[in-house]
C-alpha cells in the first residue's frame, strides 16, 4: 500500500513500506533531481524539504523502515545541505557506533581510573552514541570527527586529568555539564585557600592557562553556544573582578599571608620552572615521592618565588603537563650551570 506525503508534489513522493526496489527508485530520483539543479540554494531547499517530511513521518509512525533508509541516504550524500539542528537517523547512529564503538570503549577504559566519576558523567553525551535518540546532525558530525582524534590522543600521550580537560577544551566539547564541571573544579581549588590573595593567584593561573589553549574552530559540539574557552574566560574574568573588589574592602592586615622569610626557601625560579625541575628530580631519583601530588605538596610547602608567596599544589601539578619550551630551556641551562660549577 502506498502512503503519499501531502507536503510534496507527486514527483517527490516517498512511499512507506515500499519494496526495496521502489525505495531505490525514490533515492535515484532524488539524486537525479538534485544533480540537475544549477544553484546550491535550490539543492538545499530540495534536500531539506525531503528531510523535514521524512522526520515528521518517522516521528508519527513506529514502523518507518523505508523512510529511515531514505533519510540515511540523504545524510550520506547530501549532509552539508541538511538542517544540522534536526535529528540524525537511527541508521546513522548505528553506523557510527559500529565504526567507532571499539574506540569509545578503549577511551572509557583508559580514562576510567584516571578521572573522577563526575568527570566521566560529563562525557556521557560524547561517548554514549547509540543510546542518544535525540542526537542532532551537528553533534553527530562533531562525534564522527572527534572520536578518532580523541582515541589517538589517549594512545599517544601520557594521560593526566588536566591533559584530558585541556584536550576537550581545545576541541570545544562545550556541553553544559563539562563547562559546569570545569568551573566547579576551579571553585573547589580556590575554596581550599584561606586568603584572598591566594585565591586570586589561582584564578590568574587558570586565566593564563585558558588564554594559551589553541582551539580548533572546525570542532564545535554545540554551535549555539560559545566555545569552552570563551565561557571559562568570561567566568574567570568575573571571578577575578569580584575577588579584587573583596580585597579592596578587606582590612589590609587580613590580606597579609602568614609568611615568614625564614620558614621557606626563596627561589628566583617561576612556578612553572619549579614544577619542571622537581619533576625531573623525582624522575631520576634525586628526590623520592610515591606520587606527583606528594612531590608538589612538599615543594609548595617549602618554596616561595618572587611573585608567589603561597604556591598552589594544583598549579605545580598541572604545569608539569603543559611545560613551555622556554621553561624547559631555562631549567636545562640551570642544570648545566650547576654541573659546570661542580667541575670548576
Amino acid at each position: 500500500m502506498n502512503f503519499y506525503f501531502e507536503e510534496l508534489e507527486a514527483s517527490e513522493t516517498f512511499i512507506n513500506f515500499a519494496p526495496s526496489k521502489e525505495a531505490e527508485r525514490i533515492i535515484k530520483n532524488i539524486k537525479e533531481t538534485a544533480f540537475g539543479l544549477q544553484d546550491e540554494s535550490e539543492v538545499k531547499l530540495l534536500i531539506q524539504k525531503h528531510q523535514y517530511t521524512l522526520l515528521r513521518f518517522i516521528e508519527n509512525n513506529s514502523n518507518a523502515t523505508q523512510s529511515e533508509e531514505i533519510l540515511y541516504f540523504l545524510e550520506t550524500y547530501f549532509i552539508r545541505f541538511l538542517d544540522s539542528s534536526q535529528k540524525i537517523s537511527k541508521l546513522s547512529r548505528q553506523k557510527l557506533y559500529e565504526n567507532y564503538g571499539d574506540e569509545i570503549l578503549f577511551i572509557i577504559d583508559e580514562i576510567n581510573n584516571l578521572a573522577p566519576v563526575n568527570f566521566l558523567v560529563t562525557l556521557y553525551p560524547l561517548l554514549q552514541l547509540f543510546e542518544h535518540i535525540d542526537r542532532t546532525i551537528d553533534k553527530f558530525l562533531y562525534q564522527k570527527k572527534i572520536i578518532p582524534v580523541f582515541s589517538k590522543f589517549v594512545r599517544t600521550n601520557t594521560l593526566s586529568f588536566y591533559g584530558l580537560c585541556k584536550f576537550l577544551s581545545a576541541y570545544n566539547y562545550n556541553h553544559h555539564q563539562f563547562i559546569n564541571f570545569l568551573i566547579d573544579n576551579i571553585i573547589a581549588e580556590t575554596s581550599q585557600e584561606d586568603y584572598l590573595e591566594q585565591r586570586l593567584e589561582i584564578l590568574f593561573e587558570h586565566h593564563k592557562s585558558y588564554i594559551q589553549i589553541a582551539t580548533y574552530k572546525n570542532f564545535n559540539f554545540d554551535s549555539r553556544l560559545p566555545s569552552v574557552k570563551e565561557q571559562i574566560l568570561s567566568w574567570l574574568n568575573e571571578e577575578i573582578k569580584q575577588c579584587k573588589r573583596r580585597l579592596q574592602k578587606t582590612p589590609s592586615n587580613q590580606n597579609v599571608l602568614p609568611f615568614h622569610k625564614s620558614s621557606k626557601f626563596q627561589t628566583n625560579l617561576t612556578v612553572a620552572q619549579l614544577s619542571c625541575l622537581f619533576k625531573a628530580f623525582n624522575d631520576v631519583g634525586i628526590v623520592s615521592f610515591e606520587n606527583d601530588k606528594e612531590l608538589f605538596r612538599a615543594v609548595a610547602e617549602n618554596f616561595v618565588t618572587p611573585h608567589t608567596k603561597q604556591i598552589s599544589v594544583e598549579s605545580l601539578y598541572n604545569k608539569q603537563y603543559d611545560i613551555e619550551q622556554r621553561t624547559q630551556d631555562t631549567v636545562k641551562k640551570i642544570l648545566l650551570d650547576a654541573v659546570k660549577s661542580i667541575n670548576s
